[in-house]
């Protein structure tokens, strides 16, 4: 069984910090890109142009990947947050007898 030990706002704000996480990767990303289009298109030809783009090619789907697990989280978390709520929620409305 699970026990969430934080406040439930607390949690939808952590769960925020990490979406906000995600998105300012995907920013750095993109500015990333700009540069190394810019390399390949204007600082280095042939075969070795070809190379720096297959490589960042690579690198690039793997930070794609990263900032979506990592937006993931933020959302399992902001998840949790609502189900703490509700089960909060449901407590007090036993305690009281308003089942």
């Amino acid at each position: 069984m699970a026990v969430i030990k934080v406040k439930s706002d607390e949690l939808q704000t952590k769960g925020n910090e990490f979406e906000e996480y995600a998105e300012n990767l995907l920013k750095v990303l993109s500015g990333i890109d700009e540069k190394v289009q810019e390399i390949a298109n204007n600082g280095i030809k042939g075969s070795a142009s070809a190379e720096l783009m297959e490589q960042y090619e690579t690198i690039h789907k793997v930070i794609l990947n990263y900032a979506a697990k990592i937006q993931a989280v933020g959302s399992l978390v902001r998840s949790s947050a609502v189900a703490k709520a509700n089960v909060n929620e449901a407590a007090v409305k036993a305690a009281n007898g308003n089942v």
